[in-house]
């Protein structure tokens, strides 16, 4: 009896285990198909294009291109461009942008080292990093040349003319005053187009280009000098005027202003200061529109054309070192824009009208101490200074001029001597 009673609870047990299994196993069918993917998956994987990883010698505005991200799910993609000096950027420049390119227009720094990113995001709350890229700006200074040609010097006068700089005359080492006329494309090769001018050795004369020639004027050669010389090519030299109208002096300033010729103030000797202003229409006559009283007593200063002015910066007054502005539209009636630009006082500084600014450089100051400082205005009352350290040593007596999209900075005397390097100020981005 109990034996079978025993046999039937395994039969039934047996039975049970073998429709469990069934319902498990949901018959002899095939497997049910798993649930659908619904995660969303980041942008691929894409590559920085430009500037290239190491670019070096960038402009201020650089292009930034980059690959076209995809994305597997077909997401519309926009960017964020990442950019400042740290290894790991940080700094969003752009950002919601849906091509794969961006161009600045804020400018960079100069001579500084960049690193740039690209983000990609999907709009689902996914994104995608690209690399790292490094890049390096150009410096605002260039070294064109630490040895030109021509013997190192003070107190030459330099001009752009026929598309070619020129260097004439100054003072070379010994003191020794010279009349020689060198000219360059490119501030790096220089070509003498004569070591003797036919005018005499000179040293602060002053120089512009007017009526499709060079004109030199004045100057000191062991006396000052009241003459008027012109050149078409630098190396014949004509006698215009051997003894103009005007009080010989050295320390002016020449430039070409409203179809003249414009000589003003400088030191008929040592201290000696002289405030008048003349002009001519063709280098003989000579007309004087300043008999003095407008315009201070003022040598060794620069003076500009500029928004139809004539500008005068700093240079010596009566009462020694200036800083101050004075402009005018006629040369007779004169402005002074500021009594104290911000720069220190100085005099045997250069000046140069480039990018729509005004440009102050270098020059001696009080206490005879050599600036190599680099100051710029719009205005000529609010002035920024560029660069506190150029690669220039400070210096005074140098000279300047503007070609080629370029300001450059050619010798003059720093504490070891006269100079003959060649510098150039790049500003445009």
């Amino acid at each position: 009896m109990n034996k079978k009673i025993n046999l039937l609870i395994l039969l039934s047990f047996t039975l049970l285990l073998f429709c469990s299994k069934n319902d498990d196993d949901g018959g002899s069918g095939p497997p049910p198909p798993p649930p659908p993917n619904t995660t969303n998956s980041a942008p691929n994987p894409f590559i920085l294009v430009s500037p290239e990883n190491g670019s070096a010698e960038l402009g201020l505005t650089p292009l930034f291109t980059w690959e076209q991200a995809v994305d597997p799910d077909d997401d519309p993609i926009t960017y964020s461009l990442l950019l400042d000096t740290s290894s790991n950027p940080t700094t969003v420049v752009a950002s919601n942008l849906t091509s794969n390119s961006f161009s600045l227009s804020d400018v960079l720094l100069y001579g500084q080292s960049y690193n740039w990113k690209v983000v990609a995001y999907d709009g689902q709350g996914n994104q995608r990093s690209s690399s790292t890229f490094n890049f390096s700006t150009r410096e605002l200074f260039s070294t064109i040349t630490d040895n030109a040609e021509f013997e190192g010097r003070l107190g030459h006068t330099s001009l752009v003319f026929n598309n070619k700089m020129w260097v004439i005359g100054g003072a070379i080492n010994g003191g020794n005053e010279v009349s020689d006329v060198w000219s360059s494309e490119d501030g790096q090769s220089w070509t003498e187009a004569t070591p003797s001018a036919n005018f005499s050795n000179r040293s602060a004369h002053k120089s512009t280009v007017f009526d499709d020639k060079m004109w030199v004027i004045g100057g000191y050669s062991n006396n000052p000098n009241n003459d008027v010389w012109s050149s078409s090519d630098g190396a014949n030299w004509t006698n215009v005027n051997n003894s103009a109208p005007f009080i010989a002096r050295d320390n002016h300033s020449v430039i070409s202003f409203n179809n003249k010729i414009w000589v003003i103030g400088g030191e008929s000797s040592p201290l000696d200061l002289l405030d008048d202003v003349w002009n001519s229409d063709d280098g003989l006559t000579w007309t004087q529109v300043d008999t003095g009283g407008t315009l201070p007593p003022i040598a060794r200063h620069t003076a500009l054309v500029f928004n139809n002015k004539i500008w005068l910066i700093a240079g010596l007054g009566e009462n020694g070192w200036k800083n101050d502005v004075w402009n005018s539209s006629d040369g007779i009636t004169w402005n002074e824009v500021t009594s104290a630009a911000p720069f220190n006082v100085r005099y045997y500084h250069t000046s140069q009208v480039y990018n729509d600014k005004l440009w102050v450089i270098g020059g001696i100051s009080s206490g005879n101490v050599f600036q190599g400082d680099v100051w710029t205005s719009e205005d000529g009352i609010n002035w920024e200074q560029v660069i506190e350290t150029p690669p220039f040593t400070p210096r005074d007596l140098l000279s300047s001029a503007v070609i080629d999209n370029k300001l450059f900075i050619i010798a003059g005397r720093d504490s070891s001597g006269r100079q003959n390097d060649v510098y150039a100020i790049f500003e445009n981005p």
